[in-house]
């Protein structure tokens, strides 16, 4: 298993070839096959090699300007929740060393006032 830092270095040369800016990069999304089974998730290349992580429907926003990073979490509806569970801040910050994370309507909203 990759370390952190492994993500964190990754991160960090990404923004070096950008002097002023923003960076947004998403993860892949979920897709369903059927009613009730979805398709196997493969995450998105270059979103795994930035964070290490495996779930579905998540932006990467990393600002150049004041060297933030931060992760958008995506909207889920109440069945699934029940059937996918919650995102567990935790394990994200453990895998991919970002600390911040936002919600949903939370995190655009910051990301449009950036």
């Amino acid at each position: 298993m990759l370390s952190s830092t492994f993500f964190k270095n990754n991160r960090k040369t990404l923004s070096s070839k950008l002097d002023d800016g923003l960076i947004i990069i998403t993860a892949n999304g979920l897709m369903q096959r059927n009613n009730d089974i979805p398709f196997p998730f493969r995450q998105e290349s270059n979103f795994f090699y930035l964070t290490g992580l495996e779930e579905g429907n998540l932006t990467l926003v990393i600002d150049t300007r004041t060297n933030e990073e931060f992760l958008i979490l995506p909207k889920k509806t109440e069945v699934e929740i029940f059937f996918g569970g919650v995102t567990s801040h935790e394990l994200i910050t453990k895998t991919s060393g970002i600390q911040s994370i936002y919600e949903f309507k939370e995190g655009w909203k910051y990301l449009k006032s950036l």
